[in-house]
């Protein structure tokens, strides 16, 4: 029997057609405690459950993310350089929900290189086009230098439109394929645990 197959014989052993189970059935608790949920407090309990929004019943998913809730909050934490226990056991569902939609971290050094360098360019962009912003301010509007200093700054904005453009497309390109990398890391993880 796999995971996934024993969680369906459960459920249709509690409720007849559901997918999902009652987290205070009996046959849930075994379940948990033959497969290792544990949680080392109520606290912590109830701040995995409610962040999953388990009221009553769980899926098949929600059981995953709890199962695999140590690996997960581990890879959050190494994210954002923090130590477990600087973690609130309240936010502790939200943050596993969280971290396994976030995009994998230093999968991709192309990326986060492209990130940093995009990031770099539009903070000096933003720079440039306030230069030209304060020069307008203090140029006479009918004078020769104030129709120079519009089109500089319109020729430097359409000189950089094309450039955020192709970014945009790229990051969007590399954010999707590392939705899809993922993905297929969940898959794997659930056959390794069938």
């Amino acid at each position: 029997h796999t995971l996934k197959a024993d969680f369906k014989q459960l459920c249709e052993e509690e409720i007849p057609g559901s997918k999902e189970l009652p987290i205070d059935s009996e046959g849930y608790k075994k379940f948990a405690e033959a497969n290792n949920v544990k949680f080392s407090s109520d606290e912590e309990k109830d701040g995995y459950l409610k962040g999953l929004q388990i009221l009553e019943n769980i899926s098949f998913f929600q059981y995953l993310l709890l199962h695999h809730k140590d690996m997960i909050i581990a890879k959050s934490c190494k994210r954002w350089s923090k130590e477990r226990d600087e973690l609130d056991d309240s936010k502790l569902g939200a943050l596993l929900l969280e971290e396994f939609f976030m995009p994998p971290q230093d999968q991709e050094e192309a990326l986060d290189s492209a990130l940093v360098k995009f990031s770099e360019m539009m903070t000096k962009r933003t720079v440039k086009i306030a230069e030209f912003q304060r020069k307008l301010r203090r140029t006479d509007p009918s004078s020769v230098l104030f129709g120079v200093t519009i089109r500089e700054q319109e020729k430097f904005i359409n000189d950089h439109a094309e450039e955020i453009e192709k970014s945009k497309i790229y990051f969007s390109a590399a954010i999707q394929k590392l939705k899809v990398k993922q993905e297929q890391e969940l898959v794997r993880i659930e056959k390794d645990i069938q």
